[in-house]
């Protein structure tokens, strides 16, 4: 609330259908894919396309290159519902290859 800078090492960040305005601009200065909507672009597991630390799901992400060509499921709330597991289980593993990534960059 002061202003002041408060350190992290993980971010989530959870957002509507779409991002802020100021957000979005934000994004797209530092390269996030996004859709000309606002919409985070994502692959099948919900990773970026651009970055590799970065997941969304639900309303404010668009997936592509899904399986037959289909289309990124509908702005609607019981598909981010069904996302969220999805979402907890790639970050899960994503976290557990940095940790083991660490702990053998520790044992060199």
């Amino acid at each position: 609330e002061d202003g002041h800078a408060i350190p992290y090492t993980h971010c989530l960040w959870a957002t509507g259908a779409s991002s802020h305005s100021l957000a979005n601009i934000a994004m797209r200065r530092r390269g996030l894919a996004v859709s000309d909507r606002g919409w985070i672009r994502v692959d099948k597991t919900l990773k970026s396309l651009s970055h590799p630390f970065v997941f969304a799901a639900g309303d404010c992400a668009q997936m592509e290159g899904l399986d037959g060509g289909q289309k990124s499921p509908p702005k609607a709330g019981v598909y981010a519902v069904r996302a969220g597991p999805i979402l907890i289980e790639n970050l899960a593993k994503m976290l557990a290859l940095l940790d083991d990534d660490d702990e053998n960059s520790k044992s060199e």
